[in-house]
């Protein structure tokens, strides 16, 4: 699967192209219920697509993690 919205920085930290927001960031706020509106307003500069993209892009690391140890 491609993610094109998102990039690694210098540490491997993963984060949405363009901006200085981490993946994990984005998951936390999903985790406490921010709905996309919620999470745009921390972040103004995020889109829609970016925050999709970020949660699709945390799901599937989970998967290949969890597949990996198997």
């Amino acid at each position: 699967m491609s993610f094109p919205r998102i990039e690694l920085n210098a540490q491997g930290i993963p984060f949405i192209r363009n901006t200085r927001v981490p993946i994990t960031s984005i998951v936390e706020m999903a985790a406490k219920s921010l709905t996309v509106e919620g999470i745009q307003a921390k972040y103004p500069e995020l889109k829609a697509e970016d925050i999709y993209e970020a949660l699709a892009f945390a799901t599937v690391s989970l998967l290949e993690h969890t597949n990996s140890e198997d």
